[in-house]
């Protein structure tokens, strides 16, 4: 399966974070009001796209793992159990301590 990466250019805040069943519920639409009928047998075939949530550029979601693992300060581990993200450069390196908490999609109102 060919992976595409689409960056988005946001004019406005959203309502509620874009997660993957909203995005595909979108794209079915669109094909749907066009009359185009590629998804007519999604649920009998193997998937032919599949839709991931909204995530910032060149980041991924902080693994899952012990957080001495992170080499993360007693002191410091309430704070970065807070963070949600790491650059891809930073987990190549195996830098995990530089995780960081990125708020991409929200906005003060």
């Amino acid at each position: 399966m060919t992976t595409i990466r689409l960056k988005i250019d946001v004019k406005s805040s959203f309502a509620t974070f874009p997660k993957a069943d909203m995005i595909f519920g979108h794209f079915a639409y669109h094909l749907f009001s066009n009359n185009d009928l590629r998804l007519e047998n999604y649920l009998q075939e193997d998937p032919k796209i599949i839709f991931s949530d909204f995530i910032p550029l060149n980041y991924l979601p902080k693994p899952t793992l012990p957080l001495d693992s992170f080499g993360v300060s007693d002191t410091d581990k309430k704070d970065f159990r807070k963070k949600e993200w790491i650059k891809i450069e930073d987990l190549q390196n195996g830098d995990m301590s530089k995780c960081v908490n990125i708020e991409f999609y929200k906005t003060n109102v």
